[in-house]
């Protein structure tokens, strides 16, 4: 109960109607399909190319998760900031994965994929995670190297996750 309680009051601060969200096992377009939100890439702090990074990369996986062979169906973009979520669901660790379930209630669906770019050498590395909202839990971590083809490094983060495949 407390996870729809945070809920309610998360949608309450964001301006949405105070009322508790009906229970929804799978989300979008495609019932058969469960949904999943790709909240933005938190990049490096005080990295302007990290940043622009980060917004491609955010891009380029949802694009993944947004395709017609995909196992999802991408969540439509209510709110993706990570960091405001936390704030507004005030969990006492923002970084617990009950917390992030809380944030995935929110936003109405199955999983969450979230993540950071980090320093590696003289470029970035990202680490995403994959959240099952329901289970409360994160199924996998992944750290992947940044190459110049961003579309090539979401491609090979979603892959490795294994959301492309349900390899999990």
């Amino acid at each position: 109960m407390r996870g729809r309680a945070v809920a309610v009051l998360v949608a309450a601060a964001c301006g949405a109607p105070a009322r508790r969200p009906a229970p929804v096992a799978v989300t979008g377009r495609h019932p058969e399909r469960p949904g999943l939100a790709v909240l933005r890439i938190e990049p490096v702090a005080g990295d302007a190319a990290a940043a622009q990074v980060a917004v491609a990369l955010t891009g380029e996986l949802r694009a993944q998760v947004a395709a017609p062979t995909s196992r999802f169906e991408l969540a439509p973009r209510k709110q993706d900031d990570l960091g405001e979520l936390r704030q507004l669901a005030s969990c006492p660790d923002g970084n617990a994965a009950s917390c992030l379930a809380d944030i995935g209630s929110y936003l109405d669906v199955d999983f969450l994929v979230y993540g950071k770019l980090e320093r590696a050498g003289d470029g970035y590395a990202l680490a995403l995670d994959l959240l099952d909202v329901h289970r409360r839990f994160n199924r996998r971590a992944e750290v992947v190297r940044v190459s110049a083809d961003l579309r090539g490094t979401a491609r090979g983060a979603y892959e490795k996750l294994g959301a492309a495949t349900g390899s999990w």
